[in-house]
């Protein structure tokens, strides 16, 4: 029988270790695969788009308390919640989607504030430098709140 070299062993448990306390980390932090970020903004009619990270309406001042609700469609048909936020104050939201059978599907955003017309498109997850940005229609005279 052949003697193993115990640095070798400890070597290996080391390394058995750390790998065990990364999957850990993963798990408490509860890292998505992928996440939706972006403003809602106030403009002459109600829809969501994709833009560059750098677009500098995304400084513009933002809607807070503005639902955030993003679907996928599986291709089994059926229609998945992807996740949901509440915006800042500043407007601002981030959605992590961690249902990875949507990852490279259409996703359909929905944004619904009161005093605002509702905004929905279908759209793929945005890389890591662009952002959604969503612009509603204030009811009525369109007058600042």
């Amino acid at each position: 029988m052949k003697k193993i070299d115990s640095r070798v062993l400890r070597a290996g448990s080391k390394w058995l270790i750390a790998a065990a306390i990364f999957g850990a980390g993963l798990v408490l932090t509860g890292c998505a695969p992928a996440a939706m970020q972006g403003r809602v903004i106030q403009g002459d009619i109600s829809y969501v788009m994709i833009v560059s990270s750098s677009d500098e309406r995304l400084t513009s001042s933002g809607i807070g308390l503005t639902q955030i609700d993003v679907q996928g469609s599986e291709s089994r048909g059926r229609e998945a919640h992807a996740g949901s936020a509440i915006t800042g104050i500043d407007g601002a939201f981030k959605i992590d989607i961690s249902n990875t059978d949507l990852l490279d599907e259409k996703l359909t955003v929905i944004a619904r504030c009161d005093g605002y017309i509702p905004a929905r498109a279908a759209v793929y997850l945005p890389s890591d430098d662009q952002r959604v940005l969503v612009v509603l229609k204030r009811v009525g005279n369109g007058a600042d709140p």
